[in-house]
């Protein structure tokens, strides 16, 4: 009996597979997204793809589409592997970002995106998100920086929005080649 059972579970260990499975080496992680819809979407990800040479060292690809998910289809076009936000920490929107509706239902219905990410505002997302204070990324810095105070994250931001109701959204901007985070600016 033992026996028989033994040669079964063995032979069931050959017939599983890794059919659409995804290999870690094959993805590229998003640490920070900056978004901008001045002249449709243009994102900008700051992707780590990790590497012993390389640990924690960003690369950063720029998308654009008349929506949220054609820029990002966009950007995944060009890593050599498949874009994945689960790990985002940071969300940068320009000054003068109108696209709240878009972003709120597009990182809603993506279950694959974390919506514990922080969100600032800036003039400029990209330039943000090259700027390195120290050793750090702005992904990291910026969400390091939060980790004892009040953000606004994904689920405040939508929370807010669906009542219509202000939100603060703090500022972070670029002076003497460091990033630095101040006050903020009212969403409706």
């Amino acid at each position: 009996m033992n026996k028989c059972f033994f040669i079964i579970i063995f032979a069931l260990l050959f017939l599983t597979g890794c059919g659409k499975t995804r290999e870690l080496e094959n993805r590229d992680y998003v640490m920070a997204i900056g978004i901008d819809d001045e002249n449709g979407y243009s994102i900008s990800a700051s992707v780590s793809k990790p590497d012993k040479e390389n640990s924690g060292a960003e690369t950063m690809f720029t998308g654009n589409g008349e929506s949220i998910e054609k820029a990002v289809e966009n950007i995944n076009g060009k890593t050599k592997g498949n874009i994945y936000m689960g790990l985002n920490r940071v969300m940068v929107v320009s000054e003068g970002f109108k696209g709240y509706g878009e972003l709120i239902n597009y990182f809603s219905n993506n279950v694959e995106l974390s919506r514990d990410i922080v969100i600032v505002k800036a003039k400029d997302p990209y330039e943000i998100l090259e700027t390195k204070n120290d050793d750090d990324s702005a992904s990291k810095y910026i969400y390091n920086y939060f980790q004892d105070k009040k953000k606004v994250d994904m689920d405040r931001l939508m929370d807010y929005y669906n009542k219509g109701e202000e939100i603060v959204i703090p500022y972070v901007k670029k002076e003497n080649e460091r990033i630095v985070i101040t006050g903020g600016g009212n969403v409706y």
